[in-house]
């Protein structure tokens, strides 16, 4: 089932049922805008959406934190919306099982394992740790 799919799916019992009905609606805008439009089912695209969004999500929930007198439901709601959204995100492989799976494939340079780690790792690998890797820097 796709990212897409499932959360058709949670829309209809979560208890974050607005939040996901917003997410639902802002990949059907970019599924139908004329320029570059989307594939809802393509879930990397997906998930590149949601890692913008968790990004910017974690950001405003900083900021709540630092501030007085704010509404500890609101703040509990974004949260809990991150959560939700991060339960889709792929895990992020550690730095010893990327090297593995370089040595393992045979990828003795950058452009090898970058190109290999995107086509089967998409999202899970640290791009900065694999540059570290093969060029010492």
């Amino acid at each position: 089932m796709t990212i897409y799919k499932a959360l058709q799916k949670d829309a209809k019992c979560s208890n974050l049922k607005d939040a996901i009905r917003y997410h639902i609606a802002a990949i059907d805008y970019m599924a139908t805008r004329e320029k570059d439009p989307i594939d809802c089912n393509d879930d990397s695209v997906i998930i590149t959406y949601f890692g913008r969004f968790i990004k910017d999500l974690q950001s405003n929930i900083d900021i709540l934190k630092t501030r007085e007198n704010i509404n500890p439901d609101a703040l509990d709601i974004m949260v809990k919306e991150m959560e939700y959204l991060k339960s889709y995100m792929p895990k992020v492989l550690s730095n010893d099982e990327v090297k593995q799976i370089c040595e393992d494939n045979g990828l003795n340079d950058i452009k090898s394992a970058m190109t290999y780690l995107k086509a089967n790792y998409f999202k899970q690998y640290d791009a900065k740790f694999v540059s570290t890797l093969f060029t010492g820097k």
